[in-house]
Order: structure tokens, then sequence, then C-alpha cells
């Protein structure tokens, strides 16, 4: 139930197809770095395939750098994430949350 809601959570917070996350997984690929995948195609705008193909013959430091992700894009993404999950929790207005989330 656990692997079902995190994948649930996964799909929501970044686009990607619940099935393809199930896929993934069955062929092996670990939880975390299915989040990691989905993270790096969100913040890119690539697609999770295209992310997912990259990692099998490199390390995620490598894909970050091919898909063309800088850490303040990273940082970037990870506040826009935070900012937009309180402000929608809280129902406040994302953008006193992103002032204050910076």
């Amino acid at each position: 139930m656990r692997i079902n809601n995190e994948m649930q959570n996964i799909s929501e917070y970044f686009g990607v197809d619940k099935q393809t996350l199930v896929m993934y997984y069955n062929n092996g690929w670990e939880m975390p770095e299915l989040r990691r995948g989905a993270f790096l195609a969100y913040a890119s705008h690539k697609s999770f395939d295209n992310v997912m193909n990259l990692r099998e013959n490199n390390s995620w430091g490598r894909v970050e750098y091919l898909i063309g992700l800088t850490p303040n894009d990273l940082k970037a993404t990870q506040d826009d994430i935070i900012s937009t999950q309180i402000a929608n929790k809280l129902d406040i207005n994302k953008s006193i949350v992103t002032f204050l989330v910076k």
C-alpha cells in the first residue's frame, strides 16, 4: 500500500503517469530513483523516460548535466514545489509563500 501511495504522490507532484512508474518499479527501479527521475524530468521539462534512459548509464550528477540543469535550477524547482504544496494546503496565495520560502 505504501508503494502505491508514493507512486500516486510522485504522479501528482511531477506529472508522471502512474502506470509508467509501476512499469519502472516492476523492472527493478527503486522508489528513490523513481522520485529523483521524476523531479529531474519536472525541473528540466524533459520526459521521464528520457531522464531514466540517461540514468541507466550515468550517475545522477551526470544526468543533471546532460539535461542542462544547474544547482540553481534544482533549488528553484524545489522551492517552487514547496511553495505550491504549502499554498495549496493552507489555501493562501502562492506568491506570498514563495516570498517566505526564499
